[in-house]
């Protein structure tokens, strides 16, 4: 079968081909660590790739993250998000439309480059990989430079998550794009506060935790909590998030329904900064 072969294809070039992530590890070596790793704005690598896998035409920009190839099948950006925004005025359209500015910077027929990761595909199998522009630039770094999407960390995909958050971490500060908007502003919690699905950056102390028999729970108020995976805890080797009670967090993620509330679930410590 074609997911088979390409498999095993990505498989004989993760054995083969050599990182760059230590030049990227180097570039953070000034980044502090507490009980989870904390990011600090510096100024960000290129996200760029010492080797691609496949190069494909572009047919068609679906959304900002799923773009139809020309072969009929579909790519989707790995560990980016960008949500849908209803714009207030031409000028919000103008500058934060993520899908219009990159289908003029992909108009067909555009030729990018992408580099597999352990996963090789999402749920809906779409291909899931790092892309590239046809100058080598890469197409995740550039949306999150532009403050028009944002990191969303999905182990076992790890290539260049240091790079995105540091990039992402600088448009945040430098109010890029979506980062204008008071939507995207670090959300307090407290009890009374109440709130529907997508992406946040929730900041709360943590009230309470429990388990459940597969499940961490980070209740930051009686209705929103922050959950981490038994399947994701081995990530978690630098920190104990279950010793988390008291402590200031802001937890970045898509808030979903559950139950009588909402959950974020994190599934990587980079998600989760500790602020006291």
């Amino acid at each position: 079968m074609l997911i088979n072969s390409v498999k095993n294809t990505v498989d004989k070039i993760h054995r083969t081909r050599k990182s760059v992530l230590t030049a990227l590890l180097r570039a953070c070596s000034g980044i502090m660590l507490l009980a989870f790793p904390l990011l600090t704005p510096l100024q960000a690598a290129e996200c760029n790739s010492d080797a691609f896998d496949q190069q494909f035409t572009v047919e068609q920009v679906i959304s900002p993250t799923v773009f139809k190839l020309s072969d009929g099948r579909r790519l989707a950006l790995a560990n980016i998000y960008s949500p849908k925004i209803n714009f207030q005025n031409d000028h919000q359209r103008k500058t934060l439309d993520a899908l219009a500015l990159l289908k003029q910077k992909l108009a067909p027929p555009a030729s990018i480059s992408i580099r597999f990761d352990k996963k090789t595909f999402n749920q809906y199998h779409y291909i899931l990989a790092h892309a590239f522009f046809a100058d080598g630039s890469s197409i995740q770094q550039w949306l999150l430079e532009q403050g028009l999407a944002f990191v969303d960390t999905q182990p076992p995909n790890l290539w260049s998550n240091d790079c995105y958050l540091i990039t992402e971490s600088t448009a945040r500060q430098t109010r890029q794009g979506l980062w204008k908007l008071n939507q995207f502003a670090d959300t307090e919690i407290n009890p009374d506060t109440e709130l529907g699905a997508g992406f946040y950056r929730l900041a709360g102390k943590v009230t309470r935790i429990t388990n459940s028999s597969n499940t961490l729970w980070l209740h930051l108020s009686d209705t929103i909590a922050v959950r981490i995976e038994q399947e994701d805890r081995h990530y978690f080797k630098t920190g104990k998030p279950e010793s988390l009670r008291s402590h200031r967090i802001i937890a970045s993620g898509i808030l979903f329904p559950h139950k009588s509330g909402y959950n974020l679930r994190i599934r990587h410590p980079s998600m989760l900064k500790i602020i006291d």
